[in-house]
């Protein structure tokens, strides 16, 4: 954080130092993270024999490719394309267009860099240097980092092209090949132009809030998340701090916070396994259960795998209009089940609900879903309705550390109360 605000710092009174001194940074952070850094000048050349690489057409997120490995792949990955031109061709086109690229990328023709851009929507538009393209075989390399969801070249292969200083157009072809580097999960969150688009430091910030502090206000409703599920560490220092320093900005010590914990999205798992959704996911519970100015409305029920948009806003509103009415009105209200502890019970763990309204309830069965045992590493367990507790019969060794509950980006989950509230995904230690 402290390098993104040095580099916003010198951006603002030199642009052109400021790209050259992040240029210089995210190179040398690539250098420790990617194992395949030191491939790039091979990778991007126009000699490189790509012939064993595989194809794909690329007309959609890479996860639509039909690539089984691509399929849940979040991470780097390369596009090569090779096109013929004519002496003609080659003195006369000035840009080539990639169309938009989820979510960042780095281009070359012929080895030469061309551009680099961040953001999943914007599309690719990049002048050609002088002299960079030959007559004969050219060479069109794009590096791709996907953090999440979707991800690579994904508008229509129509829209990919070459462009003489004429206008005509030179369409590259929709096939491409391809290899698969490094996952973000060995990779870890990579750097990116803190200035790229809204989603940079203090930018929105100075641009919707800071122009409001002068007024008071009742309450704040958070809905936010997944643009920090990259680095849930990080995240768990952003949220409290921005709840602090909002409420020092609107001069209200014990202003309301209603978060709205992030929703499910992304393929299922039926593994236990990391998530960065749900470590994001209990940074809000954790919030909410410290600081009793804050009210959480559970969404990972109204969510959608396939869409990082879910439209089942109505009740998310409602859900928000509950906390309201608890956190800042004060009315005597449950939010829904929140766990209060974990403790073995001869051989069982028991994990103890808080915030229940009236009963517990597994929808669809006896048994509740996601329950997870923790030690060396996580398993996952039965377990059932006992009150306002959920026993996981046998699972209370000594070798047990921890137990979670929807610990995945797309959770199924079957815990309820009588209200319909869903309860909260976690992680909690055994006590």
């Amino acid at each position: 954080m402290s390098e993104t605000l040095k580099v916003m710092d010198l951006y603002r009174t030199d642009p052109q130092s400021a790209l050259a001194y992040r240029k210089k940074y995210t190179d040398a952070w690539w250098r420790g993270h990617d194992p395949d850094f030191s491939q790039i000048e091979r990778w991007s050349g126009r000699e490189f024999a790509d012939a064993d690489w595989p194809t794909l057409v690329a007309a959609d997120v890479w996860e639509n490719s039909g690539v089984a490995a691509l399929k849940t792949f979040d991470g780097v990955a390369w596009y090569r394309q090779t096109v013929m031109l004519t002496a003609d061709q080659a003195a006369h086109a000035v840009v080539i267009d990639l169309g938009p690229v989820d979510d960042s990328d780095t281009t070359w023709v012929n080895g030469r860099w061309v551009g680099a851009t961040d953001g999943w929507d914007r599309p690719r538009h990049y002048t050609l240097p002088k002299g960079v393209l030959k007559a004969g075989a050219n060479v069109i390399a794009v590096r791709v980092l996907d953090s999440g969801g979707g991800g690579g070249l994904h508008g229509a292969p129509a829209e990919r092209a070459l462009t003489l200083d004429t206008g005509a157009r030179i369409t590259l072809p929709s096939e491409w090949r391809y290899r698969i580097g490094a996952d973000i999960k060995t990779l870890g969150p990579a750097p990116t132009a803190p200035w790229a688009d809204a989603g940079g430091p203090i930018v929105l910030y100075n641009g919707m809030i800071a122009p409001l502090t002068p007024y008071t206000l009742k309450g704040v409703a958070w809905y936010q998340g997944e643009a920090n599920a990259g680095d849930p560490k990080l995240y768990a220092k952003l949220l409290p701090a921005l709840v602090k320093d909002w409420r020092a900005q609107f001069h209200a010590p014990n202003l309301p916070f209603l978060v709205v914990q992030l929703s499910a999205f992304g393929a299922p798992q039926d593994a236990p396994g990391t998530s960065n959704w749900a470590e994001v996911r209990d940074v809000q519970r954790r919030l909410e259960r410290d600081d009793k100015n804050v009210g959480m409305a559970i969404s990972n029920d109204i969510g959608d795998r396939f869409d990082i948009h879910p439209t089942q806003k109505r009740q998310v509103g409602l859900r928000l209009a509950l906390a309201a009415r608890k956190v800042a009105y004060g009315e005597a209200l449950k939010l829904g089940p929140r766990p209060e502890r974990v403790h073995r019970r001869g051989d069982d763990l028991v994990v103890d609900f808080l915030d229940v309204n009236g009963a517990l309830r597994a929808y669809g069965g006896k048994d509740v879903l996601g329950f997870e045992v923790c030690a060396a590493s996580c398993h996952f367990a039965s377990a059932h309705i006992e009150g306002d507790s959920i026993i996981l019969p046998g699972e209370g060794g000594p070798n047990a550390k921890s137990v979670r509950f929807g610990w995945a980006d797309a959770p199924i989950l079957n815990l309820f109360d009588a209200a319909d509230l869903p309860a909260s995904p976690f992680a909690v230690e055994i006590r």
